[in-house]
């Protein structure tokens, strides 16, 4: 289980972590660690994304890809000799 600390503390493996630092704790540490207070449990909130309408202008799936040229020498009319 991840763990975010709050406040340092010593022993069960982990010597004075700084708060805000992340820690992979075995269940029942983390469990002992989240009671007596100095961590709590690391929680991710994952945002689904928006529709995307195939015919929609504004869409970023409908607009066509950018290209990149590529860029050619031109060569100046002193150099180019006459014959």
């Amino acid at each position: 289980m991840i763990l975010v600390v709050d406040k340092p503390f010593v022993g069960q493996g982990f010597n004075m972590p700084a708060p805000g630092t992340l820690i992979d704790a075995k269940d029942d540490v983390a469990e002992y660690l989240i009671g007596i207070g100095v961590a709590h449990a690391y929680e991710t909130k994952v945002t689904p994304l928006p529709d995307i309408k195939k015919n929609d202008p504004l869409s970023a799936s409908s607009r066509p890809a950018h290209r990149v040229t590529k860029k050619t020498r031109r060569r100046s009319k002193k150099s180019v000799k006459k014959s």
